[in-house]
């Protein structure tokens, strides 16, 4: 009983970490709610100059999507992801 219920526990911490890390590693999209989130994200930024820099690449990011450049977009976007996650 014990076997199985370590077993389960194991199982469930698995799972749980793919989950996690599935939903940090998922690819940005260059669309408008997508832009509105990762704007937000960078409001709650706590280094100033992380945030900064975040504003920027979101700056950036928006430009390319108005032109249509879609990989710039989101090479922009993830560059404001990391600028926000640094610790």
């Amino acid at each position: 009983m014990l076997k199985l219920m370590t077993l389960a526990a194991a199982a469930t911490i698995a799972l749980s970490s793919a989950s996690y890390a599935q939903t940090a590693m998922m690819p940005m999209t260059c669309d408008t709610v997508s832009m509105e989130n990762l704007s937000a994200d960078v409001q709650k930024a706590q280094d100033e100059a992380q945030k900064s820099r975040a504003q920027a690449a979101v700056g950036d990011a928006t430009v390319a999507m108005q032109a249509g450049n879609v990989e710039a977009c989101v090479a922009a976007m993830q560059k404001a992801r990391m600028e926000i996650d640094k610790k």
